[in-house]
């Protein structure tokens, strides 16, 4: 009789009250499926922000809590760094916050420092477009997570630092919250990525267990960083960087002449913006400004990488050579000498800096400081050499140069 009973009460279903205004949309296998997927977000993000930040962070999901959608604004801080994500195909939207903690964390060192934690204060045009880079390299870690449930393309569509103005759903709707621990060395905060019921649903009959435990994601991890070992190593690899003015084209025989007092115009219109180069290659350009004390090019675009850069110098044409041939000037060299055309260029300034820094020129309205210009003096290159410096000067539209001092004879 006691087994019986026994029996009978294991048979009792569960019973409790439905609660309209929050109803529990995810099952456990779903939720289960969630966390195995930003577990590897996680993963590859820790990956790509140390390579950003050049400093060890840690990132893993610490949580995954179904709540409505005003009850998650609601635990929100203020000011924050918000990033509403388009979850093409899904329908609608997705947040993903960083905690001020966190993302004072990254801009402090992007500008040169520790990693201090500052007051929290509304991000400027300049730490927007950082955290804006931060988000597109994030979203497509994002993507690679999900590759198993579908072919997800989330993209950006803005920041915002209210979370009163982070209207994507009702207040009421069902949402499910992953919450990421994340640290900076001392530093700790969180990263909660919301993921709106409404959303989901299209996929919420793929949101299964994969067959994927802890141990593959971390090993997945890992072999990516071995792949991103011989990157690393070339990362260090110093570079010349050299800003220049502008440049032009003299016979030979006026490079000779040149001498303090003399003026060269440039074939650079003041209006455009500075080239930048690479070791020989132009890599892109940008525009000079003062900023704290110290003069930096900045808008840097390098999308216009140049394969034409002229050469330093060129052979005379076959006419020149023909005509000196057999003559010689004063100094003894064959006058068919004068006729190679060097170029004649104005260097703002020559930086060593290692590949990696020039990555990340890559980022919006990112800055390379000009250690070595003062806002006065250019130096003057003749065939890749150096002959001298000189003042700035503006030729009706054109940038130009008054010599100042010219290389020691002896030195050449």
């Amino acid at each position: 009789m006691s087994e019986s009973k026994n029996s009978s009460a294991e048979n009792i279903p569960e019973i409790k009250g439905y609660d309209f205004k929050h109803p529990d949309r995810f099952t456990q296998e779903q939720i289960c499926t969630l966390s195995m997927i930003h577990e590897t977000f996680a993963g590859l993000s820790m990956i790509f922000i140390r390579t950003m930040i050049e400093k060890k962070i840690y990132i893993r999901v610490v949580s995954i809590k179904q709540l409505t959608y005003g009850e998650f604004l609601c635990g929100l801080p203020f000011p924050a760094v918000i990033g509403t994500i388009n979850m093409d195909p899904l329908p609608g939207y997705a947040l993903l916050e960083i905690s001020p903690n966190i993302s004072s964390a990254i801009l402090n060192i992007i500008f040169g420092g520790e990693g201090a934690v500052k007051e929290h204060h509304a991000l400027t045009d300049i730490e927007s477009n950082i955290m804006e880079g931060l988000y597109i390299g994030m979203l497509g870690y994002l993507r690679e997570s999900w590759r198993e449930i579908l072919d997800l393309k989330p993209r950006l569509e803005q920041i915002d630092i209210d979370p009163r103005c982070c209207t994507i759903v009702p207040p009421t709707e069902a949402v499910v919250a992953v919450n990421f621990e994340c640290r900076i060395g001392d530093i700790e905060g969180a990263i909660i990525f919301c993921l709106p019921y409404q959303t989901l649903y299209p996929v919420m009959d793929k949101l299964k267990i994969q067959d994927r435990s802890a141990f593959e994601i971390i090993a997945e991890a890992d072999e990516l960083l071995e792949q991103n070992f011989l990157v690393q190593v070339l990362d260090e690899i110093p570079v010349r960087v050299t800003v220049e003015l502008g440049r032009t084209t003299q016979p030979l025989e006026k490079v000779k002449k040149i001498k303090k007092g003399t003026v060269i115009e440039l074939e650079k219109n003041v209006r455009n913006p500075f080239d930048i180069f690479a070791g020989s290659i132009c890599i892109g350009q940008g525009e000079v400004v003062l900023y704290n004390d110290t003069y930096v090019i900045r808008n840097i675009d390098l999308k216009k990488i140049r394969h034409d850069t002229p050469l330093p110098f060129y052979l005379p044409n076959e006419d020149t050579e023909k005509g000196n041939a057999d003559s010689e000037n004063k100094n003894g060299y064959p006058d068919s000498l004068d006729g190679i055309k060097l170029t004649v260029s104005a260097v703002l300034d020559q930086i060593r800096q290692p590949i990696k820094t020039l990555k990340k020129l890559l980022y919006k309205n990112s800055m390379l400081e000009l250690s070595n210009f003062n806002g006065e003096q250019v130096e003057v290159f003749a065939g890749g050499f150096r002959i001298g410096s000189g003042e700035v000067l503006m030729i009706n539209d054109n940038f130009g140069i008054r010599i100042t001092k010219t290389e020691d004879k002896n030195d050449e």
